[in-house]
């Protein structure tokens, strides 16, 4: 089991050392890695499949954005679970808020 763990962080470290080496070759593999994983995730808070892809990708330009402050001694899937979380969090306010201009001067 043990052993299985540091197999794991292993391979999400190569994957994070990739991002932070050469973004759009790290993204690509994030891609290919992770998909799957969080699109799974994704479809708990949109049951259409597109919006769940599209908050999906959001997610991978957010984990490719701030791959500079992951803590390595935490998990990654987790972390980028957190902001799948968050983006929806954001595309959420932005359903709901008015946006709207409205004259300053009736």
């Amino acid at each position: 089991m043990w052993y299985y763990i540091v197999v794991v962080c292993l391979h999400s470290m190569t994957i994070v050392e990739a991002i932070r080496k050469d973004p759009e070759s790290g993204a690509k593999r994030l891609e290919s890695e992770y998909k799957a994983g969080l699109t799974a995730f994704a479809m708990r808070f949109y049951p259409d499949a597109s919006d769940a892809e599209a908050l999906v990708y959001r997610t991978f330009a957010e984990v490719v954005r701030s791959i500079d402050s992951f803590n390595e001694h935490a998990a990654f899937f987790t972390w980028m679970c957190r902001i799948l979380v968050n983006c929806r969090a954001v595309a959420a306010l932005a359903e709901s808020c008015d946006f709207k201009f409205r004259p300053l001067h009736p």
